[in-house]
């Protein structure tokens, strides 16, 4: 494939659309909710966390900033 029409393909196509269920490097689940145009492999990803009994707050990591994170697995 030409590798201009490739790189146009994916600025506009998101690897990871937001929505999806992801697991990270980490062990950690989360779920896609946000896009980074030129790095289409490296989205915002809400991890969700038990912070008491009773309770769950969330987090949000930005896997363009943190570059030794990874998604390793789409989960259905």
């Amino acid at each position: 494939l030409d590798h201009a029409v490739v790189v146009q393909f994916m600025r506009v196509v998101s690897i990871y659309p937001n929505g999806v269920s992801v697991r990270l490097s980490t062990r950690e689940a989360g779920v896609v909710v946000g896009q980074h145009r030129g790095l289409p492999g490296r989205p915002v990803v809400r991890l969700l966390e038990r912070e008491g009994d009773d309770s769950i707050g969330s987090r949000e990591i930005d896997l363009a900033k943190e570059n030794t994170v990874f998604i390793e697995q789409v989960m259905g």
